[in-house]
């Protein structure tokens, strides 16, 4: 009878405090492309966000945050605010920290990662906030450190104004739940993600993938056509955390709205390399979308690929410290081609930086400016018959 009791007293606090009132989400999208993620939260029935650079910030019960992750194929991470107040000094901050129902949040056997940023504050020593909390859920819940947690907590200070968060997604938000086999220089599954939907897959009659490496826009393209949704390859923070209801989720989970594609949608992959095309082959099989793509050995620059007329044509050529190659000219023959044999096509490239941009394109062109594996670079989006 104790336990029971016990149990439905942290039901009762779970509820008040943080299944059943609305809090402040953070939702980061790749950098440029906030409003593919509005796109996506939009078709999750969520309407109502606020925008910063590089994210959206969601008003929102904590059931549709799960949701959000569910779907998302573009979002990078999901904080929910836990905390704000005012610190100027240690003493304050510690104060604070005992106000906060820590257990309510994430499963207090062991310490979260947490990260510290401060702004402009008097308490600007990370390490020394960050040793604080540590200290502190070491002597109040016995925590012990676990320093590969999926759990995290972020405190960010600024002008002494602090506030604490959680993750919600988990450490690997910008990848599907299974390992792909990987040649140099990956792309993102998030990133990937973002380009296709900006670039208009759903509006497309089919994808020209020419520059595969190991298959991350077939792939991402495959899977929702299959209707794969993320939630269905992985798992998330909130999934150890109190507050989840299986049951809820799994709800959520068989609901999710379907992706729309045009018919007889196509994609068509290939790669110069024969070991991009064998890595691609064993992605293909794990992600069970054989039936979908049938990676090839070809080279772009031989012959015409058949498409369709309003195909989405998307690269990722050589580029950068991690591939040796001359980009600039290798940028200028792109942009022939596609002039030449793809002008029925869209275009979605990406190009390391503003040299190769205009090798590709002499003309003024639009392009998205973003961040991939520490590397700023530019995603060109455009209709081949305009280049």
């Amino acid at each position: 009878m104790v336990f029971l009791s016990h149990f439905t007293h942290l039901e009762k606090r779970l509820k008040r405090h943080v299944s059943g009132p609305v809090h402040t989400f953070r939702a980061f999208a790749h950098l440029g492309f906030e409003s593919v993620l509005a796109s996506e939260l939009s078709r999750c029935g969520i309407s109502h966000f606020e925008n910063f650079p590089g994210g959206l910030l969601i008003n929102t019960r904590l059931a549709e945050a799960w949701k959000i992750c569910a779907y998302s194929r573009t979002l990078r991470r999901l904080d929910m605010e836990i905390a704000h107040f005012h610190a100027e000094n240690f003493g304050k901050l510690e104060k604070e920290f005992e106000k906060i129902p820590w257990e309510l949040f994430f499963d207090t056997n062991e310490i979260p990662q947490i990260k510290v940023k401060t702004k402009k504050s008097r308490l600007y020593h990370s390490d020394a906030i960050k040793e604080r909390l540590e200290t502190f859920l070491l002597k109040k819940y016995n925590a012990q450190n676990a320093p590969n947690s999926d759990q995290r907590i972020r405190i960010e200070f600024e002008n002494d104004s602090c506030r604490i968060y959680i993750d919600i997604g988990g450490i690997s938000m910008y990848k599907r739940g299974y390992d792909k086999f990987v040649e140099s220089a990956p792309i993102q599954d998030s990133l990937s993600a973002s380009i296709l939907l900006a670039g208009g897959i759903f509006q497309s009659s089919g994808l020209i993938d020419p520059m595969c490496g190991s298959g991350t826009f077939s792939l991402e393209t495959a899977s929702m056509i299959k209707n794969f949704h993320p939630a269905l390859s992985k798992t998330f923070a909130f999934e150890k955390q109190p507050a989840f209801k299986p049951d809820s989720f799994n709800y959520t989970k068989e609901h999710l709205p379907d992706y729309s594609f045009s018919e007889n949608f196509s994609i068509q992959t290939f790669d110069i390399d024969k070991k991009c095309i064998q890595t691609v082959v064993k992605n293909v099989e794990f992600s069970k979308t054989s039936d979908l793509i049938s990676p090839q050995n070809k080279n772009f620059f031989d012959g015409i690929i058949p498409h369709k007329p309003g195909s989405l044509l998307v690269l990722n050529p050589p580029y950068g410290i991690r591939l040796q190659a001359n980009t600039k000219r290798l940028y200028c023959e792109i942009g022939k081609k596609i002039r030449s044999d793809y002008r029925d096509c869209k275009v979605a490239l990406i190009c390391p930086d503003h040299t190769t941009l205009h090798a590709f394109s002499p003309g003024v062109i639009s392009a998205v400016r973003t961040n991939h594996g520490g590397l700023n670079i530019f995603v060109i989006f455009a209709e081949a018959r305009k280049l």
